[in-house]
């Protein structure tokens, strides 16, 4: 018997430790209210779109440029380039549904035609009819849509370490252009992003590889409707899927259904800087104000549930959302100035994929930096803003450097 009682004492013992353990991870959701005193200042505004009170901020004059961020970060991550470009740029950048201060869209709608609903009412709410968008990771394959659905209203476009999915075959009669300072592309390993799937002439495709055998050159009508299906269409897959080696801890811990779980309500602060560390190139460059930063404004209410979630589709009805323009350009014929640029060091979504996505559109520029990761703008905001500025600046129809 007093075998057996010590057993059971060692084992409760254990039990409550474990408990214990876990009770200390939990974190509980932020009142926005909170976050509002910490993450607002005098340029940041709201604007009612489909249920959400959606934080942007509108800062400088002249040519307008709408800058929008990536997966699990807010309109923070582009500070560096808005202090550069506010004095030449009307700088636009918002906290995307299910991110920072907007929080989650309520009917759980984060398709392509949701997305760009929200960044359509948001510039003609603020009067401009046409700007130049910039985007990162997740942010980037949004702004991407955007160009290729609403090309009147887009004047340029810039694509940073982009999380764009498949890729159509790269069209060889056009030209492309690749600065000078940046390697040359090294061959591909099989199973990598360049040989991850067969070409469907699409660029975005969230439907299971057997749909998409699709004839790119068939009418509208007979094409997969892209509206529905998430524009984010889970950044993290997407990331996994663009590598042929095993993913970084961080990204595995995230991308594993039992963990991803968990996160939604332990999301313990290691986790949140672990990632970081793995995202930036110098880790020296993760300071606790920036972790800080991420790891309040997950805790927005409603974000960890929204990340949980969001390629589950509507919960309600979105009848009401207006149709997306037919015929949306295909990436390889987008008739804009492109911009690519890229942190060598990225180990989410490696170069080799934007070098393959350089050669998929034509007249194309790509710029790498050896220094920095998968956050480039944030990393390095000096040299990467002064090349988005470059860029932004050049007349029309001035020829890509060679």
């Amino acid at each position: 018997m007093k075998v057996l009682r010590n057993t059971l004492l060692f084992l409760l013992g254990i039990g409550l430790m474990f408990l214990m353990t876990i009770a200390s991870l939990m974190r509980p959701d932020i009142p926005l209210d909170r976050l509002l005193e910490t993450y607002t200042d005098e340029t940041s505004a709201f604007l009612e779109v489909d249920g959400m009170r959606v934080h942007y901020r509108d800062e400088g004059e002249g040519p307008a440029v709408l800058l929008i961020h990536g997966t699990f970060a807010s309109l923070h991550t582009w500070d560096g380039w808005t202090q550069a470009m506010r004095d030449s740029f009307r700088v636009v950048r918002l906290d995307l549904p299910g991110f920072g201060l907007t929080g989650p869209q309520p009917d759980n709608d984060y398709s392509t035609r949701a997305s760009l609903h929200v960044l359509e009412t948001l510039r003609k709410e603020l009067g401009i009819e046409r700007w130049s968008l910039a985007g990162n990771s997740l942010g980037a394959r949004i702004a991407l849509d955007y160009a290729r659905y609403y090309p009147e209203q887009t004047e340029r476009l810039i694509l940073l370490n982009a999380a764009v999915g498949r890729l159509p075959e790269p069209d060889t009669t056009a030209s492309t252009s690749v600065r000078a300072d940046t390697p040359a592309p090294a061959t591909p390993a099989p199973g990598g992003a360049e040989n991850e799937a067969p070409d469907d002439g699409r660029l975005f495709s969230n439907a299971p590889a057997a749909q998409q055998q699709t004839n790119t050159n068939a009418p509208a009508a007979q094409q997969p409707d892209e509206s529905s299906a998430p524009a984010a269409s889970d950044t993290v897959q997407t990331i996994t899927r663009a590598q042929n080696d095993t993913p970084p801890p961080g990204l595995r811990l995230i991308n594993h259904p039992r963990t991803r779980n968990l996160l939604t309500v332990l999301t313990p602060r290691a986790v949140i800087q672990l990632t970081l560390k793995e995202v930036y190139a110098t880790e020296e460059l993760v300071d606790p104000d920036i972790v800080q930063r991420y790891f309040e404004l997950l805790r927005r209410e409603g974000n960890r549930a929204a990340f949980l979630t969001r390629n589950e589709g509507a919960t309600g009805d979105r009848s009401h959302l207006p149709a997306l323009p037919e015929n949306p350009r295909p990436v390889t014929r987008m008739e804009l100035p492109v911009l690519i640029m890229w942190g060598e060091a990225d180990t989410w979504i490696r170069v080799e994929l934007g070098r393959a996505l350089h050669e998929r559109m034509p007249g194309s520029e790509f710029i790498t930096y050896p220094d920095a990761g998968h956050v480039p703008m944030e990393e390095i905001p000096g040299p990467t803003a002064a090349d988005a500025i470059e860029f932004l600046s050049r007349p029309a129809g001035l020829p890509v450097p060679q």
